[in-house]
């Protein structure tokens, strides 16, 4: 099972998160700035999310027929 592209552009948005949120205290940002980036985590979240069910579904489903193919 290897991350897709999505999943990885994923986990570096969300890290990138940690870390503003985690120096927003040494260094104060704008507000819509900050609502931006947690929008833009939400949705590669969500992307990443629809991604894994596709690709994983689809590949469930030709197993399962492969399966009853054989059986």
């Amino acid at each position: 099972m290897a991350p897709s592209l999505v999943s990885k552009f994923n986990t570096v948005v969300q890290i990138f998160l940690l870390v503003v949120v985690l120096g927003k205290s040494l260094t104060p940002l704008p507000e819509w700035f900050m609502n931006s980036l947690i929008y833009l985590t939400l949705l590669t979240v969500l992307a990443s999310g629809l991604d894994y069910m596709t690709v994983w579904g689809r590949k469930a489903m030709y197993a399962m027929k492969k399966a009853k193919h054989n059986g």
